[in-house]
């Protein structure tokens, strides 16, 4: 039955955990193959059930063989295609999650969710400009932190409110600025702009004077 050495089959059977199927030759009257396992390339995809698949067996004639991979064709297009493109996809459906390179840029597309794990030290370099774009809440979770610009201005701007949470907040600077938009600063409870404070006169004067706003 297998006296060619390289043979175009579909895929009938998959078992999932060893990285085996069967393959069914419609030219051979829809003969078998025993389980025989796909080429791995260092690598994890498991073809579709129906998918065309170029297996290379013995040339001995005997059934051991191997799934060397599918293969595009009419019920299987590429999901684009170039000169120079690399395109590796990840799902059974095209351009749910993909890698791709042009020669010029890499993208990584993902339509579900994305997890990165590093168990040691991780390091990245941006020659150029970088920008971070989140449309949800973002939330940064550190040991320790430390935060050094070398730029010449630093801004944060907030669309309704910026707050800060410490035992103990230090600002430190030759020169600080505080301006308020015609509203009001509040330290302890106390108001910097609507606070008041009694003074003491000289006793010729009367004793105790009113209150009075600072200026």
């Amino acid at each position: 039955m297998m006296a060619d050495s390289i043979r175009f089959g579909k895929v009938s059977n998959i078992n999932y955990k060893t990285g085996c199927m069967e393959v069914t030759y419609e030219d051979r009257e829809d003969s078998v193959t025993d389980m025989i396992p796909m080429l791995a390339n260092a690598g994890y995809k498991m073809p579709k059930v129906g998918d065309t698949v170029v297996v290379a067996h013995n040339s001995n004639g005997e059934e051991e063989g191997v799934v060397l991979g599918t293969t595009w064709g009419e019920n299987e297009n590429p999901p684009e295609g170039a000169q120079n493109l690399y395109r590796q996809d990840f799902d059974d459906k095209p351009g749910k999650c993909y890698f791709r390179y042009d020669g010029k840029k890499a993208t990584f597309h993902n339509e579900g969710d994305t997890k990165s794990e590093t168990k040691k030290n991780k390091t990245e370099t941006v020659d150029g400009n970088a920008e971070l774009e989140v449309k949800g809440k973002l939330t940064v979770k550190v040991g320790s932190c430390t935060v050094t610009i070398q730029g010449g201005t630093v801004q944060i701007v907030g669309g309704s409110q910026i707050s800060m949470n410490a035992p103990t907040i230090t600002i430190d600077g030759g020169t600080v600025n505080i301006t308020g938009g015609g509203g009001d600063a509040v330290i302890s409870g106390i108001s910097l702009v609507n606070h008041t404070h009694k003074y003491t006169l000289p006793l010729h004067a009367g004793g105790m004077g009113d209150t009075v706003k600072p200026t």
